[in-house]
Parts: structure tokens; C-alpha cells; sequence
């Protein structure tokens, strides 16, 4: 196929984000939205209508839902309505998890119940998600599925170890999956983003460390939430056809895999 600006294009893509109220999520859907994609929108956060409204204003149909993505049922019936509405279901972004707030401590220390909060929404919600929407895929023989990771996976920054384990298991699922969805016409890929200068990683760090972090990247700076979603259209897009099982970092060179 002859590369060309349509195998980049995203235009009558129908896409799921989970995570859509969220720094990243919010600007990964508006973002599809300018370039025409018809978008499903999943978040536990009531904010997820305040994003959908604001593209609402653009015309055309932006389908929502606040829900848990841990519950199969809740998740079930928004799929269905995904295919009712759009007909098809090109791709799911999996963005929705627990990072802002959790305090950075040893992890002798960790709750039980904050643990298993963590696990059980980057991990468990993921999966999900995949889940359910996997046999809407497997019947149609395409799509594209993106599960968002972290180096943090690669550097084991100590205080948050069950965040780190969660977007460890995120690689793994991403591989495991697409090993048993390629046979589908399906890719399962992951995102690995560095620091990002969300409100999330502002309200936790300084803007010393921010500095060496800069430093400590080749190309001088970190990336931003816009470069996190150039990735994801990438990966939605057909220019992507042959790319699965893999985890692209989005960092501005801090590591190289």
C-alpha cells in the first residue's frame, strides 16, 4: 500500500476513550474530534460531559458515558450502544487511571486498600475495556486498541510502587493481546509517555527536578500531552497497519529501548 496522507487520517474513525475527563484524555478527544472522528466517551468523573459538550459545539454526535469501567456490565452496555450509534468500532484509547493523588511513600507502607484500588483500575478497567470490546473487533476483522503506559515502568521510581507494577501489567497485557488478536486483523499496542507538565505532575514534583529531567533528555525538554495524542492518531491511523504487540515511548529521548 503506498504511503499517502489518507493512510494518516483518522476521519470516520470511531474511537472510544476511557480516561476522556482527564488532562490527556480531554485533549486526545478534542483532537480526534477536529480531525473528524466520531468519539465514544468513558469516565467515571461527571466532567466527562463537560468534555463532550464543548465538542457537542463543533456539530456532530459525540456519544458519552459516566460509568465505571471496572464494572462488565456498565461497560457491555456502552459498547452496545457504541455499535447501535456508529455501526463499527475502530479503536479504544485506554487512558482512564489512578495516578494524581497518590502520595509517594515505601512501599511497606501502602495500604491495602489503596493497592488494590490502583491494580484494580489501570489493570483490572483496562482489561475490561479490551474485553468488551473485543468481540465487536473480532467480528468486523479490524481495529486498533492503545493502552497507556509509563516509563516510570523502566526507571522503578520508588514511592509509588503500585503504580509502577499497574503500567508494568499494561505492557504485558498489550503483548499478551496482541499475540491473541492479530489473527482478527486487530493491533494491540502501548504508549509509554515520560513526565508530562500536567496539573497532575506539577502538584507533586519541583520545578528543580523538572529541570534535571529536561536536562536528562536528549532533546532538551519534556513532551507534552499534544505529543502523547500525535502518537495515539499514529496508531489509530491505517499508517500503523503492520504495528502491534509494541510500546512506543513518548519522552523526548530521556530513554531509549
Amino acid at each position: 500500500m503506498k504511503v499517502n496522507d489518507d493512510t494518516l487520517a483518522v476521519d470516520g474513525k470511531v474511537v472510544v476513550i476511557s480516561g476522556a475527563a482527564g488532562e490527556v484524555g480531554s485533549v486526545c478527544a478534542k483532537r480526534l474530534k477536529d480531525l473528524n472522528a466520531n468519539l465514544a466517551l468513558f469516565d467515571l468523573s461527571e466532567n466527562v460531559h463537560s468534555v463532550a459538550n464543548s465538542l457537542k459545539a463543533g456539530g456532530g454526535k459525540v456519544l458519552t458515558r459516566q460509568g465505571d469501567m471496572c464494572n462488565e456490565s456498565e461497560v457491555r452496555a456502552f459498547f452496545s450502544d457504541v455499535i447501535k450509534e456508529f455501526g463499527k468500532l475502530d479503536g479504544i484509547v485506554n487512558i482512564a487511571a489512578i495516578y494524581k493523588g497518590l502520595k509517594n511513600r515505601d512501599f511497606t507502607t501502602i495500604p491495602l486498600t489503596e493497592w488494590e484500588k490502583v491494580l484494580r483500575v489501570n489493570i483490572t478497567g483496562t482489561w475490561v475495556m479490551s474485553k468488551e470490546a473485543a468481540p465487536f473487533m473480532r467480528k468486523q476483522k479490524n481495529g486498533s486498541i492503545i493502552n497507556i503506559s509509563s516509563t516510570i515502568v523502566h526507571f522503578g521510581a520508588p514511592g509509588l510502587l503500585h503504580y509502577v507494577a499497574s503500567k508494568a501489567a499494561v505492557l504485558g497485557m498489550t503483548r499478551g493481546m496482541a499475540q491473541e488478536m492479530g489473527s482478527d486483523g486487530i493491533r494491540v499496542n502501548s504508549i509509554a509517555p515520560g513526565v508530562l507538565p500536567t496539573q497532575s505532575t506539577m502538584e507533586r514534583v519541583s520545578e528543580s527536578w523538572l529541570q534535571t529531567v529536561k536536562g536528562s533528555a536528549a532533546l532538551k525538554k519534556l513532551a507534552s500531552p499534544e505529543d502523547i495524542v500525535n502518537t495515539i492518531i499514529f496508531l489509530l491511523s491505517d499508517a500503523s497497519r503492520s504495528i502491534t504487540g509494541q510500546t512506543i515511548v513518548v519522552d523526548a529521548g530521556r530513554i531509549f529501548l
